[in-house]
């Protein structure tokens, strides 16, 4: 049955298993929605994912800081998501977060997204900035193996003049056998982009992205580009990547 992490889930202060890190709060393997509504995880707080199978992940409404980020990392083993939604792991209106699968030292990437039948194996969307993601491997999906963008619709709050995407930041992960791009970040329609709205058709610029960095990352058996990276407006860094 799906859970809804809520306010007053058990908090934990307990070495992590390796040293590597410190778990401020430690969330079941079987809690696959995590919403940040009302806050309950401090900026520069670390979340424990407690390893072991998912049907997905989604993380929302969740906010850290620029100088305090909020971490979530695989705790006591691998995470593995197989599953026939639209995501394997999906961000929403998240903010200053990290979402690393580097949680055990035998193993190469703790967050393993292993198939998504019917859509991405990562979306970054809604209004999310500010994201790093690594040591995740991502396979066998339908569509791209990550998405970071937000898309224009008629609420007309992620356009160019209303939200900028800042340093979506990924790296030291594997993505094979994808359906179509590896990562496809950024949106493609730069020039503008036509949506239907209340039945009249209005052009929209989508957001652009700034401090986007892209590296040490190996991607194998796309069906289309291997890392595809649009509307990235300036500091933009690719690099390092197979």
């Amino acid at each position: 049955m799906k859970k809804l992490l809520i306010i007053g889930l058990l908090v934990i202060f307990a070495g992590y298993m390796e040293g590597i890190a410190q778990c401020d709060t430690l969330i079941p393997a079987d809690v696959f929605f995590i919403d940040g509504t009302p806050q309950q995880f401090q900026p520069g707080s670390t979340v424990c994912l407690q390893g072991g199978s998912k049907d997905y992940l989604y993380l929302k409404n969740i906010h850290g800081t620029a100088d305090n980020p909020i971490t979530f990392i695989n705790s006591g083993g691998a995470i593995t998501i197989e599953t026939n939604h639209y995501y394997g792991i999906k961000i929403a209106n998240c903010s200053f977060i990290r979402l690393t699968g580097s949680g055990d030292n035998e193993i190469s990437y703790g967050i393993q997204v292993l198939r998504v039948d019917n859509g991405a194996g990562i979306s970054v969307t809604e209004l999310s900035t500010d994201v790093e993601i690594d040591y995740v491997e991502i396979a066998n999906t339908d569509i791209a193996g990550v998405y970071a963008k937000s898309e224009p619709d008629c609420l007309f709050n992620s356009t160019r003049d209303k939200f900028t995407m800042y340093n979506f930041w990924l790296h030291d992960c594997y993505l094979h056998d994808i359906a179509d791009e590896g990562l496809y970040i950024g949106s493609s329609k730069y020039t503008g982009q036509t949506i239907n709205c209340n039945g009249k058709d209005t052009t929209v610029f989508p957001h652009v992205i700034i401090g986007a960095r892209i590296y040490n990352n190996i991607v194998e058996n796309t069906g289309w580009d291997g890392i595809q990276v649009s509307s990235a407006q300036s500091n933009c860094q690719v690099f390092g990547n197979t």
